[in-house]
């Protein structure tokens, strides 16, 4: 049956900016400043993102293997010296990119991925506009917050206008898209006045097209971000079936040697 549903989804480049703030800003030092969040002066995103990657190991039963795990993505988020080098605000930005990647991303592309196993034809994007004067301080943020899209497909009229110019054109773009998805289950169809500026492709499981959303919209061939996503939907299956493996294994011998005390 899901083949037979037309999708259309994606994520923002910066889905986890909002969960990394609210973490910030309820955990910041006492006697700190409730507004702006000084993230060059907070010690706390290297504890956190330790904190995530733990929970990913308990909510698979991975405990046997916990280190090996905790290495691998300490190694990929953080290089070989596991953050030991980095400020505060590198560890913060890499503590947004693993629960963008965790919570959002990986969710996004492996869904996909299963739609065109069964044989869809799903359309993927992901929005990389960063908003004029929005977070300003911040200067790794550099893409779309969670909920920017909809800021995009449903503008609000009496700030619209005001907006610059890309942003009101990019807004036009995503509507029509939208609009076009809603009609015929396809971005591209019917033809647009003025014309959309390039064909969505199809993602498919062996390129990993999708679309950039931004002020030069651009189809992309090739999974964003691919080195992590084969990390997390290649690398991590493998190692936890090995782990699932072991633990017949074991269970097998125990229930052997339980059953030959029994004999005895």
């Amino acid at each position: 049956m899901l083949k037979t549903i037309d999708l259309m989804l994606g994520f923002n480049s910066n889905d986890g900016f909002a969960i990394v703030w609210w973490w910030a800003y309820l955990h910041r030092p006492k006697g700190s400043p409730r507004v702006p969040l000084a993230w060059n002066d907070t010690v706390l995103f290297l504890p956190v993102l330790h904190d995530l990657i733990r929970d990913y190991i308990q909510e698979n039963s991975l405990e046997s293997i916990a280190s090996v795990i905790h290495d691998v993505f300490s190694y990929t988020y953080l290089g070989l010296n596991k953050g030991n080098e980095k400020d505060n605000e590198n560890i913060a930005a890499i503590t947004h990119d693993f629960i963008t990647d965790y919570w959002y991303r990986i969710a996004t592309i492996e869904f996909s991925q299963l739609h065109t196993a069964l044989g869809g034809s799903p359309f993927l994007y992901q929005l990389t506009q960063k908003k004029a004067n929005d977070n300003e301080d911040i200067t790794w943020l550099k893409g779309a917050k969670h909920g920017d899209d909809l800021d995009y497909i449903f503008p609000d009229v009496d700030s619209f206008l005001n907006r610059p110019k890309e942003e009101q054109r990019l807004s036009y773009n995503m509507i029509m898209y939208w609009t076009n998805f809603a009609k015929t289950g396809d971005p591209n169809k019917p033809s647009a006045d003025p014309a959309l500026p390039t064909v969505w492709p199809i993602f498919t499981a062996e390129n990993g097209e999708y679309l950039d959303l931004s002020n030069n919209i651009t189809p992309v061939d090739g999974i964003t971000k691919a080195d992590r996503v084969r990390l997390w939907t290649e690398f991590l299956p493998k190692v936890i079936a090995s782990a699932e493996c072991g633990v017949r294994k074991i269970k097998r011998k125990l229930n052997r040697k339980e059953k030959k005390s029994d004999d005895i």
